[in-house]
This record gives C-alpha cells, sequence and structure tokens, in this order.
C-alpha cells in the first residue's frame, strides 16, 4: 500500500505462510493497515503542526503508517510501539524501506504491551515523549481500559503531561462510548474533536489532556 509517498508492506504475520508465522502470535490485527492510521496519516500531512518539532511516542503502530508520516512531518523522534512481535518485525521492516530517506533515522520501534504501565512511564522518559499517538485502538472493549490506563502512566511521565492525539473510526457508536468512558476515568479530557474528511468512513480526530479529575468528570461524551 501507497500512502503519501509512503510504500508500506505487510507486517510478517499476514505473508508468507500464515499459519506457521501466526503460531505463537495471540492478535494478528497489525498486519493490517486500517483506514484510521491512513486518516491520521493524512491528517499530519495536511496538519504537521500536529506533530512537528515532537517527542512521539505511538501506541498499537501496527504496520507503522502513522508513526512514519508523524516523522516525515517533523516530528522530531518517533517510537513505534506494539504488543506483538511480528507487528513490531514488519513496522521496523517499513522503517528500513525509507532509510534512504532523512526522517527514517527519527524512526525507532520498542515492545509495548497494553497494561504494562511501567514499561509506558519508562519508554516515555527515555524518549522525552511529548505527543502521544494512535490509530484505531480503542476498537476492542476488552482491552480499552488497559490501554487507558497505559495512556495515562505514559502521559504522566513526563512535565507537562504529554497530549494524546488519537484517530478512531465509530463502527459501533455504544463500543466508541465505553472507550471514551475508559478515557475520561483514566483522567482524561476532551480537548478537540472533528472529523476526518479524507475518509469515507466515520472517523474522528482527538486531542486529549490529563486533567485533574472532579465529581463532575464521568465521561467524555459524543457529541
Amino acid at each position: 500500500l501507497e500512502v503519501l509517498g509512503l510504500e508500506l508492506l505487510p507486517c510478517p504475520a499476514v505473508v508468507g505462510d500464515q499459519e506457521q508465522l501466526c503460531e505463537t502470535v495471540d492478535d494478528t490485527t497489525g498486519g493490517d493497515i486500517w483506514g484510521a492510521s491512513v486518516a491520521l496519516a493524512l491528517a499530519f500531512a495536511s496538519n504537521p503542526g500536529l506533530v512537528q518539532d515532537k517527542a512521539v511516542l505511538e501506541v498499537g503502530c501496527g504496520a507503522g503508517l502513522a508513526g512514519l508520516a508523524a516523522a516525515a512531518a517533523g516530528a522530531t523522534s518517533v517510537t513505534l510501539t506494539d504488543g506483538v512481535q511480528s507487528t513490531i518485525v514488519g513496522a521496523q521492516r517499513n522503517i528500513a524501506a525509507h532509510s534512504h530517506l532523512e526522517w527514517a533515522d527519527r524512526c525507532k520501534t520498542a515492545p509495548l504491551t497494553w497494561g504494562d504501565e511501567a514499561a509506558a512511564i519508562n519508554l516515555t522518559h527515555e524518549n522525552n515523549v511529548e505527543l502521544i499517538i494512535g490509530a484505531d485502538v480503542g476498537c476492542y472493549p476488552d482491552s480499552q481500559a488497559a490501554l487507558a490506563a497505559t495512556l495515562r502512566a505514559a502521559a504522566t511521565a513526563t512535565t507537562p503531561h504529554a497530549t494524546v492525539v488519537l484517530a478512531e473510526e465509530i463502527r459501533w457508536k455504544d463500543v466508541h462510548q465505553w472507550f471514551r468512558d475508559e478515557l475520561a476515568k483514566a483522567g482524561f479530557v476532551l480537548v478537540s474533536e472533528h472529523k476526518l474528511s479524507d475518509t469515507n468512513r466515520d472517523t474522528v480526530l482527538l486531542r486529549l489532556e490529563l486533567s485533574v479529575p472532579t465529581s463532575g468528570d464521568s465521561t467524555i461524551s459524543h457529541d
């Protein structure tokens, strides 16, 4: 797949003998290139100020499209993370495929399993993270709480706290609202939201920051 001149190769989990390659892999969703990651990459290209001159941490990087686009748009560093080893291998391969471009040197990969808050804190400290990004990371209810906790751990590890920017495709409104609820429970407030126009799906860009919770902060509403 080519997006913004970036050549994205499929992750090892979905090429060759899939059964053999995936026999020890619990989650192969990272092998696909999701519409929300394309939309987020296009958002960075059209509005470089979202990532320019920022140290970025991507959660659930998959093939690495959003992270690569962030680097191409001017991020000072991008750490692409995922909890599945074969996905990390694929993302690293996509970084290497662009090694002839100056910004590729600003990209690297690291393992990060959602729920491992200590690892999230360490990655944030090590890379002086200012911005956390993710594409279509809140689509599975079973992982939403662990993801929200991981985002909070990473965001609070720096001063000032890191901002979170997520592109989320709204497939089911109740599932999307559950994710917003988990983010609110973790202490995030919605700073801005808008629909991403460069997609034929219902995808929104959420900008979130941490806030001291009050008794009235229980959900991040969806208008």
